[in-house]
C-alpha cells in the first residue's frame, strides 16, 4: 500500500505511539486528522504540524464519537485509513475497592469506540481503491498484566475483533492490520520500571512491514510473546508472573 497521498484518521494522535505514527505519515505527505481529548496537546502541536487537522473529540463520550464520525463524513470523503490508537490503562486490583466508572471508561475508549468508528466510517473505506484499518493492540493480548486486567482484556478483545474483521473484509480492498507493540516508552508507561522500546523503533518497524503488505505487525519482542503463547503457554505464564512480581 502507498505511504503517500492518503487521508488518515488517527485517534490518540497527540502523544506516544499515535504521535509517532502521525509524524511518519505527515512527513510522507498524507492528509491527517488527529483526534485528542487534550486541548493543551493540540495547541502545542499545531505550529509543528500546520497541515494536520487536530480535533478535540472524546472517545469516552458517545455524542463526541458521533460528532467525530460526522466530521469525517462531512469534511473527508477521501478518508481511506483509520488508525485506532487511543487508549487508557488504569492499574487496580479487584480484591480492593474499584470505581465502576473506571472500568466503563477503559472498555469504552479501548474497545467500544474503535468498533463504532470502524463501523460508521466503513462506507468511506469500502469505496476506495486502497484502504486500511490499523488497530494498535498489545502483547498483553496474549497474556494479561495482573493489575491491568480490564486494559489487557480490551486489547485481547480488539485483537480477536481484528482477526474476525479481516476475514469479513477479505474480498474487499480494505486491509485490516494489527500492530502489536511490546512495552513502549510513552506517557502511558511512565511509571513502569521495565525495559521499553522507543516510539521511533516502533514506527520504523511498522513502516517496513506496512510497506511489505503484512497484516499482523509484531513490534520488538512481541513476536516472542506470541510464539510462547502458542507453543509454551506455561513458560509464558511463569516468565510474565516473575516479571510482574518485580513491578
Amino acid at each position: 500500500m502507498q505511504i503517500t497521498g492518503n487521508t488518515i484518521l488517527i485517534t490518540g494522535g497527540t502523544s506516544g505511539i499515535g504521535l509517532g505514527l502521525l509524524d511518519f505519515f505527515y512527513k510522507n505527505e498524507n492528509k491527517i486528522i488527529s483526534i485528542s481529548r487534550d486541548e493543551s496537546k493540540i495547541v502545542r502541536l499545531r505550529d509543528e504540524y500546520p497541515d494536520v487537522d487536530f480535533q478535540n473529540f472524546d472517545l469516552n463520550n458517545e455524542k463526541s464519537v458521533l460528532d467525530l464520525i460526522a466530521h469525517c463524513h462531512t469534511h473527508y470523503p477521501k478518508l481511506n485509513i483509520i488508525i485506532n490508537n487511543a487508549g487508557i490503562e488504569k492499574n487496580y486490583l479487584f480484591n480492593e475497592n474499584v470505581d465502576s466508572q473506571i472500568i466503563k471508561d477503559e472498555i469504552q475508549i479501548n474497545f467500544i469506540s474503535p468498533i463504532l468508528i470502524m463501523n460508521e466510517l466503513k462506507d468511506l473505506l469500502l469505496t476506495k481503491k486502497e484502504a486500511a484499518i490499523i488497530n494498535i493492540t498489545s502483547a498483553l493480548a496474549f497474556y494479561p498484566k495482573t493489575n491491568a486486567a480490564v486494559y489487557s482484556a480490551t486489547k485481547t478483545g480488539l485483537h480477536q475483533f481484528t482477526i474476525a474483521l479481516r476475514d469479513q473484509y477479505r474480498n474487499t480492498k480494505v486491509r485490516v492490520i494489527e500492530v502489536i507493540p511490546p512495552l513502549t516508552d510513552t506517557p502511558l508507561t511512565t511509571n513502569n520500571p521495565h525495559k521499553k522500546i522507543s516510539v521511533q523503533q516502533l514506527v520504523d518497524e511498522f513502516a517496513k512491514d506496512f510497506q511489505k503488505g503484512k497484516t499482523t505487525i509484531y513490534i520488538g519482542y512481541s513476536k516472542w510473546v506470541y510464539l510462547l503463547y502458542r507453543f509454551s503457554p506455561k513458560l509464558l505464564r511463569l516468565l510474565m508472573f516473575k516479571r510482574q512480581s518485580h513491578v
